[in-house]
């Protein structure tokens, strides 16, 4: 039996290891061949703040609201912050559930609350896009920032200009900061006011934080909805009937490179990220042949043949591979670490692709790279039943997750009108 550790330096550093076993739990995201780092390159420049695992838009104000709530006292009877925080989560999960039941999608905990409270906290499923969005002004970790607001709750009570006899300037202003909301509401997780959709007030707040944060500037978030957002983007659309949400990455890519407003940067990495998503789903491709052929799936071997054909004929048409393909790729995330064995595969199969190999040169290099980076646990090493298929196609860069935080913001935004 093997098992997994690592070093516990902080809490910051656990909540992401628990985040990264939490996404490759996920379905379809299994990295055979080791390009998770471009991949995540890509993803971090297109859709900064954003994780696989996040849900809706709502819990960037529900998260700082408790934190918050900390900030002005709430937790002082509590053993720890960080247990009053947990068991707040649990209570949040509790009146999102009595307010639109289990079946509105995106409630965190709406499986788990019965069997022993939510499991995936949203406290540090977004505590990072808290702080890459300005909401949260700290670079302490989230368990390091329970502590300290709730240590100097009473500095945050004078705060107020009438109460600041013996508080020191410079503290008051780092506490005044440290917590950014739309507006006070007391009471807020009463079941008649809270809703997973988003006010007016909040909506505005965060298009405000997207536009406006200087480290988000060029991502296809802050450039959406500085531009209008998905709605000017589709004028035909109607964010109530979610036909945004099934706006695939290649359509988005097409309509940002389109608009004139949009920055050359954020539409350089678009236009990388994409060449780069359709040149490995070539390479998915012949996995996923491999993985047939090893289990007898007869069925599926026609099929994928010819998407590969398909896919061939397709990156040809395009132009995708070139001499130079990869520097471009890799210039789009310059200064992202990337394994030297990912980046000699990536250039290998594009080498191959250019020259027109054989298939079995393809397949060869294909599986060696897997059985390489997960050796003996690779899929190609194991038989599998049709219910255990696994087959990995397109990347979209967090885009299906980035989509629906945005639809979320449109659709507080439109309450108004």
């Amino acid at each position: 039996m093997s098992a997994l550790g690592w070093i516990d330096f902080s809490s910051d550093e656990r909540a992401k290891v628990k985040q990264v076993l939490a996404a490759l739990s996920e379905k379809g995201v299994l990295d055979e061949l080791g390009i998770g780092q471009i991949r995540d390159a890509f993803a971090n420049r297109l859709f900064p703040g954003v994780s696989t695992i996040q849900t809706r838009a709502k819990y960037f104000i529900t998260n700082a609201r408790l934190l918050r709530d900390i900030q002005n006292g709430h937790a002082k009877k509590s053993k720890t912050p960080q247990l009053w925080l947990k068991q707040q989560e649990h209570l949040l999960a509790e009146t999102l559930i009595k307010v639109h039941g289990k079946s509105e999608d995106g409630i965190i905990g709406a499986e788990s609350i019965k069997k022993g409270g939510v499991s995936r906290r949203p406290s540090s499923i977004y505590w990072n896009g808290l702080k890459t969005f300005g909401i949260i002004h700290s670079p302490l970790s989230l368990r390091e920032c329970c502590s300290y607001l709730n240590e100097n709750s009473h500095i945050a009570h004078k705060a107020n200009p009438d109460h600041q006899d013996g508080v020191d300037d410079d503290d008051v202003d780092l506490i005044r900061r440290l917590v950014d909301l739309p507006d006070s509401i007391k009471n807020w997780q009463d079941e008649k006011q809270l809703t997973i959709e988003l006010s007016v007030s909040e909506a505005e707040f965060l298009r405000d934080k997207l536009s406006t944060t200087p480290v988000v500037e060029h991502s296809v978030l802050a450039q959406l909805m500085r531009n209008g957002g998905m709605a000017k983007f589709l004028p035909d659309s109607n964010l109530e009937n979610e036909e945004p949400l099934k706006l695939s990455f290649g359509a988005m890519k097409d309509l940002l490179l389109s608009h004139v407003s949009v920055s050359e940067i954020c539409k350089n990495q678009i236009k990388q990220a994409h060449s780069f998503s359709l040149a490995m789903e070539g390479a998915h491709i012949r996995f996923n042949i491999l993985l047939a052929k090893n289990n007898h799936f007869e069925n599926r071997l026609e099929e994928l043949e010819n998407e590969f054909n398909i896919w061939k004929d397709a990156v040809q048409k395009q132009g995708i591979f070139h001499s130079k393909c990869f520097d471009d790729w890799f210039d789009a995330i310059q200064g992202n670490k990337v394994k030297v064995k990912s980046r000699l595969f990536v250039e290998r199969w594009c080498q191959l692709i250019h020259e027109g190999a054989s298939i079995s040169q393809l397949d060869t290099l294909i599986s060696d790279r897997a059985k390489d980076n997960k050796k003996s646990r690779s899929l190609l090493n194991k038989k599998l039943d049709k219910s255990e298929w696994v087959g990995m196609r397109r990347l979209d860069f967090r885009w299906s997750v980035a989509r629906r935080l945005l639809a979320d913001i449109e659709g507080g935004l439109n309450a108004s009108r």
